[in-house]
């Protein structure tokens, strides 16, 4: 087994392991680890490291790894659309719902009969941000709009812009 530590300011207990199962267009899902695949502890006080607090993961299993736990079902959700211009599709762009309270990111789904992006089952009252990337040719474009979830089909309009890569960066680390 392999040992990581990963900081946190604020580690909670109720942390799981998850794995990633990729399909055969490339997407994945997480899954929740199970016992043969590795274990997570949260820790406060250094846990031996430099680390003050954080998890400490004891992983048998090679691939994207994560922590962090389940949202609570039992809130109240809505639907998230993202609509764009019409040469954005599945094809070329990917589309992301960006929690701002939490470390915690949702793909949207492309429908190529609609033209849109969607998903379902986010808490309302979440704020959020609605993300975009696109790459045409060898170009790259990104757009955001912000978002406080409500009931029904919470609908945005996203028009992305060029940006370098340099740029892309930036505007995804002040997410």
């Amino acid at each position: 087994p392999v040992q990581i530590l990963i900081q946190a300011d604020k580690p909670s207990s109720l942390a799981k392991l998850f794995y990633t199962v990729i399909d055969n267009t490339g997407n994945f899902t997480w899954v929740q680890a199970g016992d043969a695949d590795g274990m997570i502890k949260a820790f406060t006080n250094g846990n031996g490291s430099s680390i003050a607090s954080g998890y400490d993961l004891t992983l048998k299993r090679w691939g994207w790894l994560g922590c962090g736990s389940y949202v609570d079902s039992s809130l109240p959700t809505g639907m998230v659309t993202a609509i764009l211009p019409v040469n954005y599709t599945n094809m070329n762009t990917i589309v992301y719902v960006v929690f701002k309270n939490q470390l915690s990111v949702v793909r949207l789904t492309p429908d190529t009969f609609g033209k849109v992006f969607s998903t379902n089952n986010i808490p309302q009252n979440s704020d959020v941000t609605i993300v975009a990337i696109s790459k045409r040719g060898d170009d790259i474009y990104y757009g955001s709009s912000s978002l406080s979830v409500g009931k029904g089909n919470n609908i945005v309009k996203v028009t992305p812009q060029l940006v370098t890569r340099t740029q892309l960066a930036s505007l995804l680390d002040a997410l």
